[in-house]
């Protein structure tokens, strides 16, 4: 995906999506990593009893970044920002849990 059609560029460069000449669709790919990261991150926090974890996501990936949370026993909420197409994301531990 270029610079010109996210408005940000990848730190870590992905080079199996289709901008590269690889199989993988650029925005799927780039939303599974997102979510994949994010599901290790609730992983560790939990492990380490390290709470609230707090974090920009894009808005797209609202509904899956919900059921990862759930999936840790966690609750997430999200907060609008003043860049479009993007949220924060936090999540913190179920009362029940806490």
């Amino acid at each position: 995906m270029s610079d010109d059609e996210s408005g940000y560029v990848f730190k870590m460069p992905f080079v199996t999506v289709t901008s590269e000449g690889g199989p993988h669709e650029d925005r799927a790919y780039c939303a599974g990593f997102a979510m994949g990261e994010l599901d290790m991150a609730l992983r560790m926090r939990k492990a380490m009893d390290a709470w609230p974890l707090s974090r920009p996501i894009e808005t797209v990936n609202r509904p899956q970044a919900d059921l990862i949370a759930m999936k840790h026993g966690c609750v997430a909420s999200f907060a609008e920002t003043e860049v479009e197409g993007w949220l924060t994301l936090t999540v913190d531990v179920a009362e029940e849990d806490a």
